[in-house]
């Protein structure tokens, strides 16, 4: 049902939009917002972007034939729609505008109603027709909408409950970054195809003073093969879940703080579908979110999920906890306006207060548990329609007039940037077994979620060593195009050349610096800081960028692994016993080899061999007796290689 409404609530938009045209000081001029949606399909994360709040095609099939496919042109995806809100408290009142509301027809973010309210295009490629030199990327996006519309006439999806709180969003999409800025494409990696950087830019264009305002981009994922046949099908078996942190058996370290990577993310919850339609069809990767800069240092990052059944008020049901305050005020007001059901799921209402249940989700300040490790009403979490919000907050401005700010005012005026990253993952099915909630492998019978964990700043977040999910799918691509997109945002160990500075930084300043070096940098900016060596174990693992955007492609990462042809590495495992691996190795010149063997949890359990090989083809054998991930890591001649290991 809600894809229907949601089509007709599209669908009537264009056909109106389209008739309602007419002629004003030598404008073109509709009586309603122009809006449009339109495909980035450069890269190899195709990605639906519109102007009015919304990600997707959400079900326009024959408008655009995808609303996010990865990789390109595989016939799978990984989004339904997304969107975005914005909530805050305004007087007396809370508010929220959204680009859709996850399940009626009701949209709050418009474009303007001249001609040239569309979608624009630029490129940084001299010989594409939309060449531009303001382009950070192959192919940008820029929209701009607001949620000042009022009026239903003008807007008939607006909802009766609407109320402007005075914003304008400029949405900026890049996809494609090249590593020099270089016009000959065909020359680069192909490093930076996986993933779309997305600049939020959001203003108080009001008369209001807006407190505690947070932001969200809300996903309705529908993983599975594209178009309209397998949409009411594919939308019941998906499963999503949070990564703070990089994992150390993925290469986190925890003194890291670029290993702070909040993704969300979004799969099918087995290597193939099986529900109706979709059922055998293999949808075998991942698509997630990252934040890449948020406007103050004081925003926090939350994740929720819930599952979507108006035709039953209690299958209609998301994780609430009852030391969480926000929570608590969730279910009372879900019982209020659902009686007779006590725990809150989509806060979709025909009712003022729904606005208040979307900003208590923005700003509840928690991470659910991913969706496998927690039980759902004494059943298994898998078979239902699946969304998330992940959302940051407060949001308000680091300096005003240069003067800090201390409290969330967001005054009229007042301008932020939340920068986020779309972000796909190869391989990350391992298995094909449903995740049943009694095959749970670190939760006592009788438990019906994974332990929970008090941060040092008292924050009670879920116990990841516990989590069901690091051990069913593999975050490893997912994980490398996050770092991919955090270097691209801002190149790490560079100062970024802005011409209006006023202070020179020099090879004495900076020591890595060379002589020659002199760049200027804008020292006011309130995000700049020195880029600093990131020091582990007295070894520096990695270096921070500046804090300024570049937008720049950075060049191949060593992480995870090693990419140079000194030694070339495969391993085989015998059909016979599955546990028994050969590993084979070819090295360029003789050398020492260390080869050690990691679990899940970054422990090792297998040290094959550490010793003086020759030259040429080399392999060794042992036996890990179990099935399973693992991970290996092999030292060679000052040259550290890791991979992986699948036993199934």
């Amino acid at each position: 049902m809600k894809k229907l409404l949601i089509l007709s609530f599209l669908l009537l938009n264009i056909v109106l939009y389209s008739k309602n045209i007419t002629s004003h000081n030598n404008y073109i001029v509709r009586t309603i917002p122009n809006t449009q949606i339109k495909s980035m399909i450069n890269g190899n994360l195709w990605l639906t972007f519109s102007n009015f709040g919304v990600l997707g095609n959400v079900g326009q099939w024959g408008v655009e034939s995808y609303s996010c496919m990865f990789p390109g042109n595989s016939g799978i995806e990984y989004l339904y729609q997304g969107a975005l809100w914005v909530g805050a408290i305004v007087g007396n009142d809370t508010l929220c505008s959204v680009g859709a509301d996850g399940w009626s027809s009701e949209g709050e973010m418009y474009p303007g109603i001249y001609e040239s309210d569309t979608i624009i295009e630029r490129s940084i490629i001299p010989s594409s027709p939309i060449f531009d030199t303001l382009a950070v990327s192959e192919l940008d996006f820029i929209a701009v909408y607001l949620d000042t519309y009022t009026d239903q006439a003008q807007c008939p999806n607006l909802g009766q409950f609407h109320q402007a709180m005075g914003l304008k969003v400029t949405q900026k999409s890049y996809s494609v970054f090249l590593s020099d800025s270089s016009s000959n494409a065909s020359t680069q990696p192909l490093l930076h195809e996986d993933y779309i950087i997305v600049d939020l830019i959001i203003k108080n264009i009001g008369a209001n003073i807006l407190r505690e305002v947070y932001i969200g981009l809300y996903i309705d994922g529908d993983c599975g093969p594209t178009g309209a046949l397998y949409q009411s099908d594919k939308c019941l078996d998906d499963v999503c879940g949070f990564i703070p942190n990089i994992p150390t058996q993925y290469g986190g370290i925890i003194d890291n703080p670029k290993d702070s990577v909040n993704i969300a993310w979004i799969a099918e919850s087995r290597l193939t579908g099986f529900v109706g339609s979709a059922a055998g069809i293999e949808t075998p990767d991942v698509t997630g979110i990252i934040v890449l800069r948020t406007p103050n240092p004081n925003c926090k990052t939350s994740f929720n999920w819930w599952f979507s059944n108006q035709s039953d008020q209690l299958l209609d049901w998301g994780p609430t906890f009852p030391d969480n305050p926000y929570d608590i005020l969730l279910n009372q007001i879900n019982s209020q306006l659902s009686p007779g059901d006590p725990q809150a799921g989509t806060p979709s209402f025909d009712n003022p207060k729904a606005d208040i249940m979307k900003w208590l989700y923005l700003a509840n300040n928690s991470y659910d548990p991913d969706q496998i490790d927690i039980q759902y009403a004494g059943k298994d979490t898998l078979i239902n329609d699946t969304r998330y919000l992940i959302s940051f907050g407060p949001i308000y401005l680091s300096k005003r007039n240069g003067i800090p700010v201390v409290d969330s005012s967001f005054y009229p005026g007042d301008s932020v940037i939340l920068s986020v990253a779309y972000i796909g993952g190869e391989d990350f099915q391992i298995v094909n077994d449903l995740p049943l909630w009694s095959q749970h492998p670190f939760v006592p019978a009788g438990d019906t979620v994974i332990p929970f964990d008090t941060l040092p700043n008292g924050n009670v977040v879920p116990d990841y060593s516990y989590s069901w999910s690091r051990v069913r799918y593999d975050f490893t691509d997912l994980l490398n195009n996050a770092k991919l997109a955090q270097d691209v945002y801002d190149n790490p160990k560079v100062i970024t050349h802005v011409p209006w500075g006023d202070d020179t930084i020099t090879q004495s300043i900076v020591p890595y610096l060379l002589p020659e070096d002199t760049i200027i940098c804008d020292t006011l900016d309130p995000y700049f800081h020195w880029p600093i060596p990131i020091i582990v174990d007295q070894d520096t693992v990695d270096w921070t960028g500046d804090g300024i955007p570049d937008y720049n492609g950075v060049p191949a990462p060593s992480y995870p692994y090693y990419n140079g042809e000194d030694i070339i590495i495969d391993y085989l495992i015998s059909e016979r016993d599955r546990g028994n691996i050969k590993f084979k190795f070819n090295l360029l010149n003789p050398g020492n080899v260390d080869l050690r063997i990691y679990d899940l949890s970054g422990r090792l359990i297998s040290y094959p061999i550490s010793r003086y090989f020759q030259s040429g083809e080399n392999s060794i054998n042992f036996n890990l007796n179990t099935r399973g991930l693992f991970f290996y890591k092999m030292e060679y001649n000052n040259i550290i290689q890791k991979g992986k290991i699948i036993i199934n």
